[in-house]
C-alpha cells in the first residue's frame, strides 16, 4: 500500500460493463461546472508514463448508481506499478487514465432505482464491476469475471479525483466508529483476507508473512487475528521489520540474507520454529510477489503444508522449485483479488478486531496528488500508507441545478414585500412556514440524536476548525473583506455579511478571545453552503429586528434554505453541521417568546449531548458549545426557577470529571474566556439548584436551600 488520494469514480448512466468507463466514451448527463461546490482535479497517468493532474467532469447518477464525494484513497504498489512501467501483466494503460481504487466517501446524490442509500451516507467503494451474467459470475466467483471493470485500470477512470460516480451494488456502509482513512483500507484488507480465507490457517499453528510492506503488515495482523502463532515476518528492509514488530509485537522478525539463496533463507526461517520438521510452519502468506520470495517460501513451508501467493508479481517465473513443491505435496495457491470481503472486513474493523490506523503513515491533498505517488514509491520516506483526505467543510447538497442560482438574494432587483397579517412580534415566530421549518429541523435533530446516541463515539470529527488554534491569529476587519470580496454576491447578501461581522459576531465572540464567530465561521461559511446561509439568516433577522422591519421575510427564506442544505448532513459529528445548528437556534431565540425558548433549545442540547460535545472540546467546537451554553442559561433563568439547563451542567465538563473537580479543571486552562466560561457554568449550577429546590417544595419537602 502506498500514499493515498483522494478521488471520486466517474461512472455514467450507462449499462454494468460501461458504468465506470472512460469519461470521453459516456453519454451521460456531466454536472455543469458553476454548480459544483468544488474543482474536480483527477489524477492521471500518461501513455508514456508520466502523471499529471487534470481537472475532470462530473457526471449526474444513471439508475442504479450513486454520485460520492471521495474523502480518502490510498496510494496501491499496483499505481506505482502501472505509472512506472505502464503495464500489469495484460493489464496495459494504452492511454490517460485516473488512477486510484482504495477508497471511502460520502453519498451525495442516488440515481433512480437506489433506495438503500441516502444523501450523506458514508460508504466504502469495492472497486472491482463484475459483469453479473456470466457463468463464473453466477457461480459466486465474480472476482474472476473476464469482462470485471475496475477502478484505476485504464480504460476504467479511478477514484483519485474529488467526485466519482460508482454503481451502488458496489458500496457499503461505513460505521459511525470508522474513519475514511480506514474505510480506503478495506480494499487492501480484503486482499489480505481473501489469501487468508484460502489458507485456512489454524488456531495455534505457526506462519510465516513475507514481506512487511502495506499488503504484508495488512496479512501480518489479520493472521495473528485468525489465531496463528507463532508467526514470522521476513522483509530486506530493517526498517519495516522494525514497524512490523512495533505493529504486532508477538511476530517474530526476520531479515532477509541477500547473502544466502533461497533454500539458505528458508532454513534460518525454519529454525526460528524449532528443530523438529515437524514444528515447521503449516502455512506461509507470500505478499511480495517476487520470485526469489516465492521460492524462499516453498522451501520454507513443512511437507504437505500451503504457501499462497498474495503478492503480484512478474508475468512469468522461471525458477520456482518444481520438483521440491511436487515431493513434498506443498499446496501453492494465488488469489486474484477478493469477493465476499467487505462486509466481514468492516467487522473486522468496526469491532475492534483489527486496529489498522498506524499504517497510514502520510496524508497528501488532492491538490498534491502527484506527490502521494513520489512518497509511496520512494522507500527511504519510511511510507507505509499515504491517504489524501478531503474535509466536512467540502460537502454541500447536491441537486441537478445551481442551488443558489434561483435564491432571491441572487436577484439584482429587490422583490416588494411579502403582505403579512403577523405583526413585528410574531411575524416570523408565528408564520406558519417558519413552524414547519423549525419543527422539520428540530424532529431531524432528535432523530439522528437518538441514533447516535447509543454509540457516542460516532466519526472523527474530519472539520478544519480543530487547526483553528494553531493559526496566527487575523484581524477581523482583513478577514471579512477577504471574505466578502471572494463570496461576490449582490449588494443585498453583501450588507447581510458585513452585518453579521460588525453586529451579530461580537455578542456571540463575547467569551471568545479567539473571535470564532467573526473569524473562522466566515470562512468555513466559504465552502458549507448550510453555515453561510445561516449566517446570512441570523444577520437578516437581526436587522430586521433592530430596524422595526415589518414586512421583510428575507430572514425567514434563508432560514429554510440553510434547513434545506443542512438536514441531509446532520449524521455527521462536524464542526460545521454543529456551528450552522447553534446559529439557527441563535436565530430562534431572537425570534420566540420566552416560554417557547426551551423548545428551540432541545435539538441542540440533543446533538450536544449524543455526539459528546462539551464545554473543553478545544477549537471551534468548544465556543460553539459555550455560544449554546450561554443561552441554555437564559432559557433556565426565565422560567423563574421551575427548570435548570436542558443539558445538565454534568455534561458541560470533561468525561470523568465531577462538579468537584471544575473549579481546577477551569482554572488549569489559564484562559481570561474560561474563567468567564465558569460563571456561566456557575449561573448553570445555581439554576440547577433552584429548580431542585422548587420541585422539592411543591413536593412539601426540603432539600436544604433556604430562602
Amino acid at each position: 500500500m502506498a500514499p493515498a488520494v483522494e478521488v471520486p469514480l466517474m461512472v455514467s448512466a450507462l449499462p454494468v460493463k460501461e458504468a465506470i468507463g472512460r469519461s470521453d466514451d459516456m453519454h451521460s448527463i456531466i454536472i455543469p461546472p458553476k454548480t459544483l461546490p468544488l474543482p474536480n482535479p483527477s489524477l492521471q497517468i500518461t501513455a508514456d508514463h508520466d502523471l499529471k493532474q487534470v481537472e475532470v467532469p462530473v457526471y449526474q447518477p444513471g439508475r442504479g448508481e450513486v454520485l460520492l464525494h471521495i474523502k480518502a484513497t490510498g496510494i496501491c504498489g499496483s499505481d506505482i506499478h502501472f505509472w512506472k512501467t505502464g503495464r500489469i501483466g495484460e493489464l496495459i494503460f494504452e492511454g490517460d487514465g485516473i488512477i486510484g481504487h482504495e477508497a471511502s466517501g460520502i453519498v451525495l446524490q442516488v440515481g433512480k432505482d437506489v433506495d438503500n442509500f441516502k444523501l450523506g451516507d458514508r460508504v466504502a467503494v469495492e472497486p472491482g464491476v463484475s459483469c453479473d451474467h456470466c457463468w463464473i459470475c453466477r457461480g459466486g466467483r465474480y472476482n474472476l469475471c473476464e469482462d470485471v471493470q475496475f477502478a484505476g485500470v485504464y480504460p476504467n477512470d479511478g477514484t483519485i479525483q474529488r467526485y466519482k460516480v460508482h454503481p451502488a451494488k458496489w458500496l457499503h456502509k461505513l460505521p459511525d466508529n470508522m474513519t475514511f482513512a480506514e474505510g480506503a483500507l478495506l480494499e487492501p484488507l480484503s486482499v489480505a483476507m481473501s489469501g487468508i480465507r484460502i489458507a485456512q490457517l489454524s488456531l495455534g499453528r505457526g506462519a510465516v508473512v513475507c514481506g512487511a510492506g502495506p499488503i504484508g503488515l495488512i496479512t501480518l495482523a489479520a493472521a495473528r487475528a485468525s489465531g496463528a502463532h507463532p508467526i514470522v515476518v521476513t522483509d530486506l528492509d530493517a526498517g519495516r521489520l522494525a514497524f512490523a514488530k512495533s505493529f504486532v509485537p508477538s511476530c517474530i522478525p526476520y531479515q532477509v540474507s541477500r547473502d544466502l539463496d533461497a533454500q539458505g533463507n528458508a532454513k534460518e526461517i525454519r529454525s526460528l520454529f524449532g528443530s523438529r520438521q515437524y514444528d515447521a510452519p503449516e502455512t506461509v502468506l507470500e505478499c511480495t510477489g517476487v520470485e526469489s520470495s516465492v521460492c524462499t517460501a516453498a522451501y520454507t513451508a513443512r511437507r504437505g503444508g500451503t504457501v499462497v501467493v498474495i503478492g503480484v508479481g512478474k508475468e512469468t517465473m522461471n525458477n520456482l522449485p518444481f520438483m521440491h513443491l511436487s515431493l513434498a505435496e506443498i499446496d501453492l495457491k494465488f488469489i486474484n483479488r477478493y469477493r465476499d470481503t467487505w462486509p466481514p472486513a468492516i467487522a473486522c474493523i468496526s469491532g475492534g478486531i483489527l486496529d489498522l490506523k498506524r499504517l497510514v503513515t502520510h496524508k497528501v491533498s488532492l491538490e498534491k496528488a502527484s506527490d502521494a505517488l513520489h512518497i509511496a514509491s520512494d522507500t527511504k520516506n519510511g511510507s507505509i500508507k499515504v491517504t489524501n483526505k478531503i474535509t466536512m467543510d467540502e460537502i454541500t447538497n447536491w441537486g441537478t441545478h445551481d442551488d443558489f442560482a434561483d435564491h432571491p438574494l441572487r436577484s439584482n432587483s429587490v422583490d416588494q414585500p411579502i403582505q403579512s397579517p403577523w405583526s413585528l412580534n410574531d411575524g416570523f415566530s408565528h408564520n406558519p412556514t417558519y413552524l414547519a421549518s423549525q419543527d422539520e429541523l428540530r424532529d431531524i435533530i432528535f432523530s439522528i440524536a437518538q441514533s447516535g446516541a447509543s454509540t457516542r463515539a460516532g466519526s472523527p470529527v474530519t472539520h478544519t476548525a480543530g487547526h483553528l488554534g494553531d493559526e496566527p491569529r487575523l484581524l477581523g476587519s482583513h478577514t471579512a473583506s477577504k471574505y466578502l470580496a471572494t463570496r461576490e454576491k449582490n449588494k443585498k447578501e453583501m450588507i447581510y455579511l458585513k452585518n453579521y461581522v460588525r453586529e451579530v459576531a461580537p455578542w456571540l465572540d463575547m467569551f471568545d478571545s479567539q473571535n470564532s464567530f467573526g473569524i473562522h465561521l466566515p470562512i468555513l461559511a466559504h465552502d458549507f453552503p448550510a453555515l453561510h446561509y445561516a449566517i446570512l439568516a441570523i444577520s437578516a433577522r437581526q436587522m430586521e429586528r433592530k430596524n422595526g422591519a415589518r414586512d421583510s421575510f428575507d430572514s425567514l427564506e434563508l432560514y429554510q434554505e440553510s434547513i434545506r442544505l443542512l438536514s441531509p448532513l446532520l449524521q455527521v459529528r462536524d464542526a460545521n453541521v454543529i456551528s450552522t445548528c447553534v446559529l439557527l437556534c441563535c436565530l430562534e431565540m431572537m425570534s420566540a417568546r420566552g416560554q417557547d425558548w426551551q423548545r428551540h433549545l432541545e435539538g441542540c442540547a440533543a446533538l450536544f449531548n449524543a455526539f459528546d460535545i462539551h464545554g473543553f472540546s478545544s477549537g471551534l467546537l468548544q465556543a460553539v458549545f459555550w455560544c449554546y451554553a450561554r443561552m441554555d442559561v437564559c432559557g433556565a433563568i426565565i422560567s423563574d426557577g421551575t427548570q435548570g439547563t436542558l443539558l445538565k451542567s454534568s455534561r458541560w465538563l470533561s468525561p470523568g470529571y465531577s462538579h468537584e473537580d471544575a473549579h481546577q479543571l477551569f482554572l488549569e486552562t489559564g484562559s481570561a474566556d474560561m474563567y468567564a466560561n465558569c460563571a456561566v457554568y456557575l449561573c448553570a449550577k445555581v439554576c440547577e439548584l433552584l429548580a431542585d429546590y422548587t420541585g422539592f417544595t411543591e413536593l412539601g419537602h426540603d432539600n436544604g436551600c433556604t430562602d
